[in-house]
């Protein structure tokens, strides 16, 4: 079995092909999501062309910003199934580290 491809690798793959139209703006900028941590969130936005980095923006306006949206929020997946160990608790925590990394990291590119 082959290593997971890094995520900066891999958004680079997923924005070529957006270009040729094989993705939507919506599925590069939720993969997007779906990899970003406080490590890797700059670099991440610094790779998007414009009109992902807007998908992403839109998308993190409608994610859960207040302590009380958090605790309603719940993360599934269409694309693959979480792990069987993997709680809500869990999946929440890594979606809303995530978000608060991108939420940053536009910010920081925005200036």
């Amino acid at each position: 079995m082959l290593p997971p491809e890094p995520p900066l690798s891999r958004l680079s793959r997923l924005v070529k092909r957006y270009a040729e139209g094989v993705f939507t703006r919506a599925e590069v900028a939720s993969y997007c999501i779906s990899v970003a941590d406080s490590a890797n969130a700059l670099e991440l936005v610094c790779q998007l062309p414009s009109e992902i980095f807007a998908e992403v923006q839109r998308q993190l306006q409608d994610a859960p910003a207040t302590e009380d949206a958090w605790a309603k929020c719940d993360v599934i997946s269409i694309r693959q199934t979480p792990e069987a160990s993997s709680s809500r608790e869990q999946r929440v925590a890594k979606f809303r580290a995530s978000i608060e990394a991108l939420r940053l990291a536009m910010k920081e590119a925005g200036s």
